[in-house]
C-alpha cells in the first residue's frame, strides 16, 4: 500500500500527538506501578483511555484513506500534461488516480500490468482527445474496462473525438471549461 499525500500530512500533523499520548500513557503506567496503591488502577485507566482514544482516531482515519475510490486513467501520451493536472485535482477530491506510466516498472509486462491496474480500479476514466481517437492502445484499454464491467467515465477534451462505443455515455466536458469538467467529475464521486 502506498501512502498518499493527504494521509502523509495527517500522520505528520498527528505523529507528535501520538508520541505525546504514548509518553503520557507510559508515564502514568510507570507512576501507577510505583504507587502500588489504590490510585494505580486510576492512573492505568487514564493512560489506557488516552492511548485508546488516539488509536481509535488513527484507525478511523486509516479507513477513510483506505476507502478512497481508485480511478484508472486511460489516455494518449500526448495528453500527459493534462492527465498529471487532472490526477492532482482528483487527489484533492479524495480520489486515488492510477496512471499506468507512473506505476509501471522496468521489466513489467505492460499488458498484464495494465490489466491488473484496471482490475484494481473502482472506475475507468478515459481521456478523449484528438490524440486518443487514433490510439489503438486507448481503444484496447476501453475494451478491457468493458470486459471487466468497469464504470467508464469519459473526460472529453474534443467533442468531435468521442468514439462510437461510448457515445451514449454522459461525459465530463473539459473542452470549454476545465473547472466545470472537474466539477462534473466531483459530483460522480460524492457519496
Amino acid at each position: 500500500m502506498t501512502m498518499d499525500r493527504e494521509m502523509h500530512k495527517w500522520l505528520v500533523r498527528n505523529g507528535a500527538n501520538f508520541i505525546s499520548v504514548l509518553g503520557v500513557a507510559c508515564a502514568l503506567a510507570a507512576f501507577a506501578y510505583q504507587l502500588k496503591s489504590d490510585w494505580a488502577p486510576v492512573a492505568l485507566g487514564i493512560g489506557g483511555s488516552l492511548l485508546g482514544a488516539f488509536l481509535a482516531a488513527f484507525i478511523v482515519n486509516l479507513r477513510r484513506f483506505a476507502s478512497r475510490p481508485r480511478v484508472f486513467i486511460s489516455y494518449a501520451h500526448k495528453d500527459h500534461e493534462f492527465v498529471v493536472k487532472l490526477a492532482e485535482d482528483l487527489r484533492d477530491l479524495g480520489i486515488e488516480p492510477i496512471i499506468d506510466r507512473m506505476q509501471l516498472k522496468v521489466g513489467d509486462d505492460i499488458h498484464a500490468a495494465v490489466d491488473e491496474m484496471i482490475d484494481k480500479a473502482d472506475y475507468f476514466l478515459v481521456v478523449i482527445s484528438e490524440a486518443s481517437k487514433t490510439s489503438s492502445w486507448a481503444q484496447k484499454e476501453i475494451e478491457q474496462a468493458n470486459k471487466r464491467g468497469k464504470r467508464i467515465l469519459p473526460v472529453v477534451l474534443s467533442t468531435s473525438s468521442i468514439p462510437s462505443n461510448i457515445s451514449g455515455v454522459f461525459y465530463a466536458d473539459f473542452s470549454k471549461d476545465y473547472k466545470e469538467g472537474v466539477s462534473q467529475l466531483a459530483r460522480t464521486f460524492k457519496k
